[in-house]
């Protein structure tokens, strides 16, 4: 995935869903909050998430865009890396 296919993933909503869910659920602070304050909580972060997403494909320059596009390698891979690292290691039995 690039970053313009990043960026338009989260900017479709569904994209942002995932990210704010995956970041919030590890937060001691947002554990601590009720149901209907979690909702709205990820609610919020989806609609500003998103449309920070879509204000950067529109209003920055796609040369800098480029530019960007090895550091984001970079850290869409080191990050790819740790989830399916952590996803592997709840689904082996022998780590507890």
């Amino acid at each position: 995935m690039d970053i313009n296919q990043f960026l338009q993933w989260v900017a479709s909503a569904g994209g942002a869903a995932v990210l704010v869910s995956f970041l919030a659920e590890r937060f001691p602070a947002f554990q601590k909050l009720s149901s209907q304050a979690k909702g709205l909580t990820q609610a919020g972060a989806c609609i500003v998430l998103a449309i920070v997403a879509y204000a950067v494909m529109t209003y920055i320059p796609p040369d800098t865009l480029k530019t960007l596009a090895p550091y984001f390698q970079i850290v869409y891979g080191v990050g790819a890396t740790w989830v399916a690292n952590q996803i592997a290691h709840k689904a082996d039995p022998h780590t507890g």
